[in-house]
């Protein structure tokens, strides 16, 4: 992840703090590497993450050397993604890309990265873009497995398990390089895009540092777009996971959103739609009690950009906290692009909204032509999938439930009103009852019978007396 720390005037002292109690803590970076590899954890790959750690894996430990922007190991990595990519038959590239380093021992020199694309072709002429920057920074002895392999490990594993399943639209997956740098890979490819391919762009949806934080997040961006964020946020919920999104308590980011620091930002200023799926706790406050925004990823300390961004730190501070974070995200995202909402889905949305709008009635007349509007509109937005109904705004929801309440009532009432014309009906002179009289007697008890609790409540007080006087008088003959 690129973040900038120099407006972030509470991280030098909480850091410090942080960092100097692990220098007198009694396990050192030595014994948590010793103790992983005496007690190694077992990985399953069936299982959903178990890919994405051994991609993971691979990446921070077994290169030989640092995925740093422009070396050659992040020319390594590039290579290792296009295999994996290539392995799932997707059409793959890599994509040069060039900038000028502001940083480093390098500044002011031009320096080469590449990114890694491969595309599932999709039938609707729409796409959805998939990505995770490959590169990493070294601070402190980091081999970069949360930040960034944790991403790519997760994306190489969902584009696995897509391979085989037909998709409406088509899923571009991007290994970003030369992120930690300035977001040099993502910006170099927003600016190839096309008008056109920026107006097809479903959304975006950015992975970065998933695996060592206290809570798994997925935010909006910037833009106020949201709706991406949300049906991830559904999908969770309906599997049962634990995906949530923060709350809004840093004063510099709305509920949901997220900053510009990483890959997903210079899709944001294209107003595409973006999630950023991330671990980490934003209810970290500093000593004053304000809340931090997400930089440090547990209560414990910072993870990315230091050594405790290792596999083994995290497996032995955190058991099981890798697999159960690759778990949620995973499954989350196999959904998410299966069933990514589309342009359709939105315009199914607005046609429902359209007939809602239609609907318009006094407080006292319910007409035909009124009811079957009401009918119309409420068969159109029980068609829509879940996905779609997400895009109808809460107030047409709303007012057709309105609508409905008032048919319902005029319903309940015309109900009564038959009874009533029913009892109306009768006729006798007290002294001879006709099978005619009978008749109509039966018929008005069955229409009677018949009604709810609630119509029944609408028929006359004086009409069901005279109903029950009638019945009395023929079982009196």
């Amino acid at each position: 992840m690129y973040k900038s720390h120099t407006n972030k005037k509470w991280y030098p002292v909480l850091i410090a703090s942080v960092m100097g109690l692990y220098l007198f803590t009694p396990i050192t970076q030595e014994e948590v590497m010793a103790e992983s590899a005496e007690d190694a954890v077992v990985i399953n790959s069936s299982e959903y993450g178990g890919l994405a750690y051994e991609h993971i894996h691979h990446l921070s430990k077994e290169l030989g050397g640092a995925r740093i922007a422009g070396s050659e190991f992040e020319k390594e990595a590039a290579n290792y993604i296009k295999g994996e990519f290539e392995s799932y038959k997707y059409e793959t590239t890599l994509e040069d890309f060039s900038f000028i380093s502001k940083r480093g021992s390098n500044k002011g020199e031009t320096v080469h990265s590449q990114n890694v694309v491969a595309i599932k072709r999709g039938k609707s002429g729409k796409q959805v873009i998939l990505g995770a920057h490959y590169d990493q920074v070294t601070s402190g002895g980091s081999e970069g497995a949360s930040d960034n392999a944790s991403g790519v490990g997760a994306m190489l594993e969902v584009a696995e398990k897509l391979k085989n399943i037909k998709t409406d639209h088509t899923i571009i997956f991007i290994g970003f390089g030369a992120e930690e740098v300035g977001l040099e890979g993502s910006k170099a490819y927003v600016e190839t895009m096309s008008e056109n391919e920026i107006e097809n762009t479903i959304a975006m949806v950015n992975l970065d540092t998933i695996i060592a934080g206290d809570y798994a997040y997925v935010y909006g961006g910037s833009n106020g777009i949201g709706w991406v964020r949300d049906q991830a946020l559904n999908i969770s919920d309906e599997l049962g996971l634990d995906l949530i999104t923060q709350t809004g308590l840093h004063p510099d980011h709305k509920w949901g959103e997220t900053g510009d620091w990483s890959d997903h930002a210079p899709f944001n200023a294209k107003d595409i739609p973006v999630a950023y799926f991330e671990s980490t706790n934003w209810l970290i406050q500093d000593d004053a009690g304000n809340y931090l925004d997400g930089y440090i990823e547990t209560e414990e300390g910072p993870i990315m950009h230091t050594g405790n961004d290792t596999l083994d730190y995290i497996e032995l501070k955190y058991p099981g906290r890798i697999m159960d974070r690759l778990n949620t995200n995973v499954r989350v995202l196999e959904n998410l692009m299966i069933d990514i909402a589309t342009n359709e889905y939105k315009a199914a949305a607005v046609e429902v909204e359209q007939l809602i709008s239609k609907i318009k009635s006094s407080e006292t007349t319910i007409s035909n032509g009124y009811m079957s509007k009401v009918r119309k509109a409420r068969e159109a937005y029980d068609a829509l999938s879940d996905t779609q109904k997400d895009f109808v705004t809460t107030s047409d929801v709303e007012k057709l439930t309105a609508a409905e309440e008032k048919v319902k009532n005029t319903e309940d009432k015309a109900a009564a009103v038959e009874v009533d014309k029913l009892v109306t009906r009768f006729n006798s002179s007290g002294k001879k009852i006709s099978k005619q009289f009978v008749s109509k007697v039966t018929e008005a008890r069955e229409a009677y019978d018949a009604l709810t609790d609630v119509q029944k409540a609408f028929v006359a007080t004086a009409n069901i007396q005279k109903l029950m006087a009638a019945e009395e008088m023929i079982n009196q003959q």
